[in-house]
């Protein structure tokens, strides 16, 4: 078994939370960090691992349960453009309750626990230089 650190991999996504977080219930974005510690037992592919951080770069995020109404949003938005064959931006739905950084973490963990060659992944989501969180085995115990 082998232990691989890859750092500093980044991506900028809108977020968004439940009005009893204050603020956050606007719509609003991050530049996020993530840094993994990987347990391996054979070569792993890095360019996946980039392949599905890079899938929340540059979008919105949406629990999927918000589906309806982000598709609504995108018909009216392309109406409003002239262009309704394009949608006006990427949205991203995750099967979360929240778009809290922990459950985005461990959204992010449970994705690159699939990738060939990887046993066990720990996460740091970091939203700002002074916030992050990090998912392992202890948390996903609780």
């Amino acid at each position: 078994m082998n232990k691989i650190k890859r750092t500093s991999l980044v991506f900028s996504a809108g977020q968004y939370l439940p009005e009893k977080y204050g603020n956050c219930h606007n719509l609003h974005g991050h530049n996020y960090k993530v840094n993994i510690l990987l347990k391996t037992r054979e070569i792993v592919n890095f360019k996946l691992i980039k392949e599905e951080i890079k899938k929340l770069d540059h979008c919105v995020m949406a629990p999927e349960r918000h589906k309806h109404f982000w598709e609504d949003i995108q018909k009216l938005s392309s109406r409003y453009s002239g262009k309704e064959e394009l949608p006006i931006f990427k949205i991203v739905y995750l099967p979360v309750e929240e778009l809290t950084a922990e459950e985005i973490g461990k959204y992010l963990r449970s994705q690159i626990e699939e990738i060939p060659g990887v046993i066990t992944a720990e996460i740091e989501l970091s939203e700002t230089d002074n916030c992050s969180v990090i998912i392992d085995e202890e948390v996903l115990r609780e």
